[in-house]
């Protein structure tokens, strides 16, 4: 089953293909009709509306990357306690915070989030022994890290 991220990813790659697509019909459709010089101009329109999408989609979280960041750091975070484990415990609350950043479009405040994240946190922990309240500082930093 593919996550909300995923989902996304998919969604904002299409975008992208689409915008690519449109920018060059209509570069091409504005010179045929304009003239050579709006022509260029047509292919910049093109690409700059091909540019602001890849440059949306390159803002999107690399799991990966977020996964190896969070294995070398969760030591020294302040909320770690040595008897929760990273893999089973940590990882979907980190997961959690940058899977919500995604979903939220990146355009709010964990606290405004904080009910919806609880409820799923509940639902789908799985196997982490962590309560919400543990969980929290652990989300929330992953939250924090995708503004930066």
């Amino acid at each position: 089953m593919l996550t909300l991220y995923q989902v996304q990813l998919v969604h904002l790659q299409l975008a992208q293909v689409l915008v690519q697509r449109v920018g060059g019909i209509v570069g091409g459709v504005i010179g045929s009709v304009v003239g050579p010089i709006d022509a260029v101009v047509g292919v910049v329109i093109g690409t700059v509306a091909d540019g602001l999408v890849s440059h949306s989609a390159g803002e999107l979280i690399d799991p990966t990357k977020e996964e190896t960041y969070w294995r070398e750091q969760y030591l020294k975070r302040p909320y770690y306690e040595p008897n929760f484990e990273y893999d089973r415990d940590y990882y979907p609350a980190y997961q959690l915070g940058y899977e919500g950043r995604v979903a939220a479009q990146q355009a709010d405040k964990f606290d405004h989030h904080e009910k919806d994240l609880r409820a799923k946190w509940e639902s789908s922990k799985a196997e982490s022994q962590l309560s919400w309240e543990q969980a929290k500082p652990a989300a929330r930093d992953a939250w924090e890290r995708t503004v930066n």
